[in-house]
């Protein structure tokens, strides 16, 4: 069965608002935040994705905006209403190792037009030489319950097949990550290779926590581990 955990994540829209959230529930990887109070710093802002519809049918209200193997792994709402992951049972995987949102991110919500950002899963094996991530409606992974899929580079391509099935991805993998990261280009279906920039490296939206600094100094982080649900 696929594995699941809890870990912290941070929340930022396009217009830089920001939310924390530390969870401690059966975690394969808990953050707990050790340094001190400082001036917010905005950061530049990021335009709405603007995805184009795929035409499988199957709308998608989050998808895959950025993948950096290693650290993070970034969703984008596609909707003008906000979603909350709580009690929800979508997952994301990373073939055949599985999280449920609700326990990855309990109680966080994507803004409506705005970005998340989850830290990368424990047990993703994937790397920049090759790698495939699927996100699902929920734990069914039937193929009305994919919302997005990206492969890329040397990947093993456990659910391509599935994902072309769905109308989720056509032809070859996108290519291996130059620069360490895959982010999927303003005004794309995320069908294709097309739709993916593997040559770039990372750029995330600004993540603003609400104790009033940002946590891109991993020194200031501590990480506690635990077993994951199977």
């Amino acid at each position: 069965m696929d594995s699941s955990s809890a870990a912290s994540i941070g929340i930022a829209s396009p217009r830089g608002s920001l939310r924390r959230s530390i969870v401690l529930e059966r975690a394969v990887v808990v953050l707990l935040c050790l340094g001190s109070s400082a001036a917010l710093s905005a950061g530049p802002e990021c335009a709405p994705l603007d995805p184009v519809p795929d035409g499988s049918g199957t709308a998608a209200d989050l998808v895959i905006s950025e993948i950096v193997p290693g650290s993070h792994i970034e969703l984008f709402n596609a909707t003008g209403l906000g979603i909350s992951f709580s009690g929800a049972g979508r997952v994301i995987s990373s073939p055949f190792t599985s999280y449920l949102l609700s326990t990855l991110a309990p109680g966080a919500h994507a803004a409506p037009f705005g970005f998340v950002q989850l830290p990368w899963p424990e047990f993703f094996a994937d790397t920049s030489g090759g790698g495939e991530i699927v996100l699902w409606f929920d734990s069914t992974f039937s193929d009305e319950a994919i919302h997005d899929y990206v492969c890329w580079g040397a990947s093993n391509e456990n659910r391509k097949a599935q994902a072309e099935g769905a109308g989720k991805w056509g032809g070859a993998c996108a290519p291996a990550l130059i620069a360490g990261a895959i982010a999927r280009l303003e005004s794309t279906t995320g069908a294709a290779a097309a739709s993916y920039d593997a040559v770039s490296g990372a750029s995330p939206c600004p993540l603003l926590f609400g104790d009033g600094f940002e946590s891109g100094d991993a020194s200031r982080w501590s990480a506690g581990a635990g077993l994951p649900a199977s």
